[in-house]
């Protein structure tokens, strides 16, 4: 991909990969193929309006685009922002995508947030909640070029119902009686990856710090494109230790400053015994290391002096078993907060708690109305 498809066609070379796959949201997410994706690709943005590259800082790769259209030209359109106002709101022309990518630019308004609240409103006129009288522009349905145009403009400039659709498909959706037409996680706007057809990166987007977002961790990459290994895009199996994997790495890469494409050439999680064996041969004694990890369960025990970290002592002593099994105590704060560190803390694995501060959570809903399907 690095060596040919991103330099050639950009981002946008997913285009008809991820649309052939069945996994490219159409008409706000009802569906998960675009039958006119081909006339919105990256190989038509290269052929008809490229005009040059926008490069990153010595980057030999220089995927950004830079085109023209109709006298209006600038940086991208990106494969998200093709999308979000392709396929997301029913566009197959990519001219009108390049007049609202640089409305866009002008504004500094996010793209995959602008198009997928363009086709969330455009939803709830197909059902009827939007009426024509409840805005003062172009009708929003789906295919119409005029709509993602003029509604990127005044969105950013505030200018009547766009001031409604600034504030995102979640609070828009809302106001209207209907936030389950906002395709979101967190209230950001998913990106052009439909998680029914890639289990482990809807996963991703239900743990992720930021929600919707695809550059917290891409398991498009295994479940899709297979690198660095095919996964079953079907199956949720064992795909936690992937989901950790990439947002761990990415939390990295985006920290040192790299490019975001380096992770396809990181190593999958089973490729680390391979690596566990190079040192152990050189080192002799080395510990397999990712079998240790796999064998480590982790529990929160309480403030130290307290019961709970006796209790938790205890069970590690009881269950240890070397390197088959594990049980590593943590200091917490007190057997109320284990429970918050126990759903929101990554790296633990269970907490020591009492039957009635449970039943207090739950009665209350401090810590969410399903609290029984979240702790077993």
């Amino acid at each position: 991909t690095t060596g040919e498809g991103l330099p050639t066609y950009g981002t946008a070379v997913l285009v008809n990969v991820i649309n052939e796959s069945g996994i490219y949201p159409t008409e706000n997410f009802q569906k998960g193929y675009f039958p006119a994706a081909d006339q919105a690709s990256g190989e038509v943005l290269a052929e008809k309006y490229l005009t040059g590259k926008d490069v990153c800082f010595r980057c030999p790769i220089a995927c950004g685009r830079y085109c023209r259209a109709d006298g209006v030209e600038g940086g991208g359109p990106e494969y998200e922002t093709i999308w979000a106002y392709s396929a997301d709101c029913g566009i197959s022309d990519l001219v009108p995508i390049i007049k609202a990518n640089k409305w866009c630019n002008e504004y500094g308004l996010d793209t995959i947030s602008a198009g997928a609240t363009i086709a969330c409103a455009m939803e709830m006129h197909q059902r009827g909640i939007l009426k024509d009288e409840d805005v003062d522009g172009p009708t929003l349905e789906f295919g119409s070029s005029e709509a993602i145009v003029e509604w990127t403009r005044k969105m950013g400039a505030g200018e009547g119902f766009g001031a409604k659709l600034a504030l995102g498909s979640y609070r828009l959706a809302e106001l209207y009686g209907a936030p389950e037409l906002s395709m979101s996680v967190k209230k950001l706007e998913l990106p052009a990856y439909d998680p029914r057809g890639a289990q482990g990166h809807g996963l991703q987007y239900a743990t992720s710090n930021r929600g919707g977002c695809h550059v917290r961790g891409y398991l498009i990459s295994p479940e899709i494109l297979g690198v660095p290994e095919k996964l079953d895009p079907f199956s949720i199996e064992g795909k936690a230790v992937w989901v950790k994997l990439f947002q761990d790495l990415t939390a990295v890469i985006d920290s040192l400053g790299l490019c975001l494409f380096t992770f396809t050439a990181s190593a999958g999680p089973r490729s680390q015994p391979v690596k566990d064996e190079a040192v152990a041969a050189e080192r002799p004694g080395a510990i397999d290391r990712a079998r240790l990890n796999e064998n480590v369960v982790t529990i929160m025990a309480g403030a130290p002096g307290g019961t709970g970290l006796s209790i938790a002592y205890d069970l590690a002593e009881v269950l240890d078993d070397g390197n088959n099994l594990r049980v590593v105590p943590m200091i917490g704060k007190g057997v109320a907060e284990n429970v918050r560190d126990l759903l929101y803390l990554r790296g633990v694995d269970m907490a020591i708690t009492q039957a009635n501060i449970l039943k207090h959570f739950a009665r209350t809903g401090a810590l969410g109305k399903n609290l029984g399907n979240q702790i077993t």
